[in-house]
This record gives structure tokens, C-alpha cells and sequence, in this order.
């Protein structure tokens, strides 16, 4: 009797994304942790299968793709398929795959740039658990709405607030109004890193937890998302604009604040200074630069692994750029780092900027 290999029941399989040398898909099982990534090939042998094909009918259908695949080397590909229970096994075992069963529990490393405390996910990380309604589509348009408000509130008073902190300021009341603006930002970073938990873990159902990358060296917190990239590529953009648009929306309170407040009044320094911080680290975190929300959002788009470091791999010469990628994969890969010359050069100008405001 011949095999004639099928997907397991349940089998998820994300979009592929190149990795500045491969194009890689990421497969897992619902309801496992472990997450398996396979090459070019092994997906196009996934897509390939429908249960009735066997392995010879395989190698012709990738044949007739341009695909030539040598039938020991497809036997091998479908037991590592079988071992890992990707495929239906056309065999049953007690003790023998025990050992690789037993990772179905174990969830994926972290990138080297991160470091994660599991544990979290059950104390300073909650509030995730009751904000999925973010990832609703009424909800979150009308989050989206809010942050645009938001932001364009902050882009309106970040000027005239920047002066003001620095024309006849009270230094005394200006230490006090940092350290509530600190914390009110605490707040904010919580919930914004909340809201990339909910909406994952509604459009997921995986358990997320917290975790600090690396902004240069300064470490910043984050959420732990395992299994985002088994998403489809518009719920992954959405888990990831969710935080943005959080904070952009929370920035309606000091924006508020500073626009009814009395001029001159502590309260009033003390949301002038909430702006200026506000305004500064959504920039940042929209802007360009590795591990921020605007790079993922971009690497996204362009279904590409880390794209800072695939761009100027690619501009050095280092790694190719294949004809066969999509487009919007070689487009963005070109472009990332005329993105992050601009992005530079509009940071410096706007600290000329601000450097004016406080001589003039």
C-alpha cells in the first residue's frame, strides 16, 4: 500500500518571509507551543499534499513547479514531517517519539536581542487577559480613530508645551511634574504592551508574556508574542499598531490637560511636560529603527525576518536580493535604509529644533 501523506488535523501554517538567505515559514499545531520553521521547499511539499497524492505523485507535482526533488531526499522531508507530527504518521508508537512529543509543550526561544521572564505572565502582565475587545474590528477602528486624534494632538501642542518648559520655569514644581510624568508614561508603556498581548491573544490563543529588548542599550520592556508569525500578515499588523495606538489615544489626556488648564499653573507645566514625553517616545517608537513598533510594521508589509539587518546585509553585498521574492520584499529591503537615513536626519533636525525653542 502506498503512503499517501496528509497534513495533521489542525496544522497551522503562516506566511513565508525571507530571512536575507532563505524563505522560511513557520508551522505549529493548534494547541502546541512548539513552533517548527521549514524551508521553501518543505512548503511548497505541505501545499502539495491533499491525501491522496503519494509520494511519487509528490515528486511530480513539485516537478511540474520547477521543483526537482530526489525521492530519497522526499522520504526524508516526510519523516521529518512524521517525526514531528506535522504530517499524519502512517505509523503508532508508545516510547519511541516520546522525546519529541514531549516539545510540543516547550515554547521558542527568544531572539538574542531580548530576555524574557516567563513567569511574568501571571503578575505584572494581567491586564492582557481583559483586552482582547481591542483586536474586535469596530473596536479597534474606533482605537485607531482615537489614536489619530491622539497623535495629531500631541503634533498641535508639542511646540508651544516645549517652550513653556523652558520659559520662566519653576525647577522646584518641574522635578515634581517629571516624576508624575514618568509615571503616568509607566502607565501608558503598560498599557500599550497590553494591548499587543490582547489583540494577540485573541487573534492567537496563545499564552504572551513580558519581556525587555534592547533599544541600542538602553532596555525597553516589550511583550513576548510566541507564535505571532503563524498569523496571516493583517491580524500580525494589527497586533503590532495596537500598542501605538493605545498610547496615541491615552496622549488625548495631557493634550486635554495642557489645552484647558490655566497657563502658568503647575498643572499646566505638568501637562506641557507630559506632551514633550508623549510626543518623544511615540515618535520613537513609530520610527525606523530596529525593535520598534514602525520596523515590525514594515518588516510585516515586506515579509521579511529582522529587516534592518537583511537591508544592509543586502546593500553590503553580503547576502542577494532573488528575483523570484515578491516586490514588496525587494522594494522595502532597498529602501529600509534610505527609511532609516531620513529617519536619522529627522531626529537631528528636530533637535535643532527644540534647542532653538529654548535659546530663542
Amino acid at each position: 500500500m502506498q503512503w499517501t501523506p496528509r497534513p495533521t488535523e489542525d496544522l497551522v501554517i503562516g506566511p513565508a518571509r525571507w530571512t536575507g538567505t532563505a524563505m522560511v515559514t513557520d508551522v505549529s499545531q493548534t494547541g502546541e507551543e512548539r513552533i517548527i520553521t521549514i524551508g521553501l521547499i518543505e512548503r511548497m511539499l505541505l501545499e502539495a499534499m491533499d491525501g491522496e497524492r503519494d509520494v511519487v505523485a509528490l515528486q511530480e507535482a513539485l516537478a511540474a513547479d520547477d521543483v526537482e526533488v530526489p525521492i530519497q531526499k522526499l522520504f526524508q522531508l516526510l519523516n521529518k514531517f512524521a517525526m514531528y507530527g506535522i504530517v499524519e504518521r502512517p505509523f503508532t508508537t508508545d516510547q519511541g517519539l516520546s522525546h519529541v512529543d514531549a516539545g510540543k509543550k516547550e515554547a521558542p526561544s527568544t531572539l538574542e536581542d531580548s530576555a524574557v521572564a516567563r513567569g511574568s505572565a501571571g503578575g505584572l502582565f494581567t491586564l492582557w487577559r481583559h483586552l482582547g475587545w481591542l483586536g474586535h474590528p469596530a473596536m479597534f477602528t474606533v482605537l485607531m480613530l482615537l489614536g489619530v486624534l491622539g497623535a495629531m494632538g500631541l503634533g498641535l501642542s508639542v511646540a508651544a508645551a516645549w517652550e513653556e518648559l523652558f520659559t520662566d520655569p519653576h525647577w522646584g514644581l518641574l522635578a515634581a511634574s517629571a516624576a508624575l510624568a514618568i509615571l503616568w508614561h509607566t502607565v501608558v508603556t503598560l498599557l500599550h504592551e497590553n494591548a499587543h498581548a490582547g489583540t494577540f491573544h485573541r487573534h492567537g490563543g496563545r499564552r504572551p508574556f513580558l519581556g525587555v529588548t534592547r533599544f541600542g542599550i538602553i532596555p525597553l520592556p516589550n511583550s513576548h508574542l510566541s507564535g505571532l508569525s503563524l498569523l496571516p500578515r493583517g491580524k500580525k499588523a494589527q497586533i503590532i499598531a495596537a500598542g501605538p495606538a493605545v498610547s496615541a489615544a491615552l496622549a488625548l489626556v495631557p493634550v486635554a490637560v495642557w489645552q484647558l488648564s490655566e497657563p502658568g499653573s503647575w498643572l499646566h507645566q505638568l501637562a506641557a511636560l507630559s506632551v514633550c514625553l508623549e510626543t518623544v517616545v511615540l515618535a520613537l517608537g513609530l520610527a525606523f529603527f530596529p525593535n520598534t513598533d514602525g520596523s515590525r510594521l514594515l518588516e510585516t508589509w515586506a515579509g521579511a525576518d529582522q529587516i534592518q539587518q537583511v537591508a544592509f546585509r543586502t546593500l553590503s553585498g553580503k547576502n542577494p536580493l532573488p528575483a523570484a521574492l515578491p516586490t514588496r520584499t525587494r522594494v522595502l529591503v532597498r529602501v529600509y535604509p534610505i527609511l532609516l537615513v531620513l529617519t536619522l536626519l529627522a531626529w537631528v533636525l528636530a533637535a535643532v529644533w527644540a534647542t532653538w525653542l529654548v535659546l530663542a
